[in-house]
């Protein structure tokens, strides 16, 4: 999920550079009524069209999820426009490789600046961060797909959902409901040195504050693989609950090191595990020790919206199985969506005019597929509700619904570092 700081140190002066060599992305001070209902319009709007940018990793590292948040994207955009799009224009989608990379993504969102009004899927949190004052001068709208809350700090580029520390939180209280953990129990927390692991690191921290555990953290690079000397750990201390701030294959591997030395200890994580993972060697270890936290429903959910979704990409893409990156796409299309008519009824498709357009969504019907959403506050959580998962073989993208959304009360009171 991190990647190094001096790859970070690189990107930040790519940023520089591409803000000096790009024209002017911000359209508000050129922005003029296109004849079409008195809308007014600018980059990446015409009278038949809006344009959107995505900017995800299709052939690297987690290139799989990226074609498949973009497949969801298109299942989306497809079904709109046929519907007639949005404001009388279609929308077209176009899609950047990043291959996770952060220099890349800079080069990228470079381009697509002067081609876009606005980007409705941005990957990872890294790559955002490195063109934050690009974005904030363009006044774009940009959707991270990371729940990273260091992305609070961008006005512009609200979490569509609940980020990682507020999941952890939620994650806690519910173990606390089931009595898996109480008063004065050690906790242990697994974490990378930033980014997922620093939001869920401050997540444990308020939970373990609140609910008097004595918490036990210990660092791991994203590159490794070895967790034994962590989970030894973890044991030593006594922790019964073990939370992940880590990529879904460190939990896996926790969680079988957890299992395979009779160590019984409960692992919580935000659900970044794949479907392959639950039906593989690990399956045993998964069903009996994880319980995950996620902003998005499963889809093996008794749900209509999450019936209709699964319907229709099985109708486009027959023989392949759906997978929760193609809700996460769906979902960020739906959103952009939501922000996008309220720019039309407020007849300005401008940057500026979709940014204000953010901050008067107060919610957005996603039929029970992802947890309620207010855009009304920028810099402040969207939500602060979880779904709580669990690892299941049967279930198509390898989880079931345990609990529907809810936010619990630590989870509504606390406050983000800023």
């Amino acid at each position: 999920m991190n990647r190094t700081l001096r790859t970070a140190i690189a990107a930040v002066s790519l940023t520089l550079l591409a803000t000096a060599c790009s024209t002017k992305g911000n359209d508000s001070s050129t922005a003029s009524g296109d004849g079409k209902s008195n809308v007014k319009s600018g980059v990446g709007v015409t009278a038949d069209t809006i344009k959107l940018g995505v900017l995800t990793d299709l052939s690297g590292p987690i290139g799989p999820l990226g074609k498949a948040g973009l497949a969801g994207n298109d299942l989306y955009w497809e079904e709109q426009n046929a519907k007639g799009g949005v404001c009388g224009r279609k929308v077209e989608t176009i899609a950047k490789d990043n291959q996770y990379n952060v220099q890349k993504s800079v080069v990228h969102y470079a381009a697509l600046r002067n081609q876009v009004v606005g980007i409705a899927n941005f990957a990872g949190g890294p790559d955002v961060l490195a063109v934050q004052q690009q974005i904030k001068a363009d006044n774009m709208v940009v959707l991270p797909s990371s729940y990273d809350g260091t992305l609070l700090k961008i006005p512009t580029a609200p979490l569509v959902g609940s980020p990682y520390d507020i999941e952890t939180i939620n994650g806690i209280s519910y173990l606390m409901e089931q009595k898996k953990l109480a008063k004065g129990d050690a906790i242990g927390v697994i974490h990378y040195p930033g980014g997922i692991g620093t939001n869920t690191l401050a997540g444990v921290k308020a939970a373990a504050d609140e609910f008097k555990l004595k918490l036990t953290a210990a660092e791991v690079d994203p590159t490794s693989t070895d967790l034994t000397a962590q989970v030894a750990a973890m044991k030593k201390a006594g922790a019964k609950v073990i939370v992940m701030g880590t990529a879904g294959g460190q939990t896996v591997a926790v969680s079988s090191l957890v299992h395979s030395s009779g160590y019984r200890a409960t692992v919580l994580a935000t659900n970044l595990i794949s479907a392959a993972s639950v039906k593989g060697p690990a399956q045993k270890a998964l069903t009996e020790n994880l319980v995950l936290t996620s902003n998005s429903s499963p889809f093996s959910a008794d749900n209509a919206m999450v019936k209709k979704v699964r319907e229709a990409y099985a109708k486009k893409h027959p023989g392949t199985d759906i997978t929760a990156p193609v809700g996460a796409g769906y979902v960020f299309a739906l959103t952009y969506h939501t922000i996008l008519e309220q720019a039309c009824e407020n007849k300005d498709l401008t940057r500026d005019g979709v940014a204000k357009a953010l901050t008067q969504v107060t919610n957005v019907d996603s039929g029970g597929m992802q947890v309620a959403l207010n855009f009304s506050e920028p810099g402040k959580p969207a939500s602060r509700e979880s779904f709580i998962l669990k690892p299941d073989p049967k279930s198509v993208d390898g989880v079931a619904l345990v609990q529907e959304p809810k936010a619990s009360p630590l989870a509504l009171k606390y406050q983000p570092a800023s």
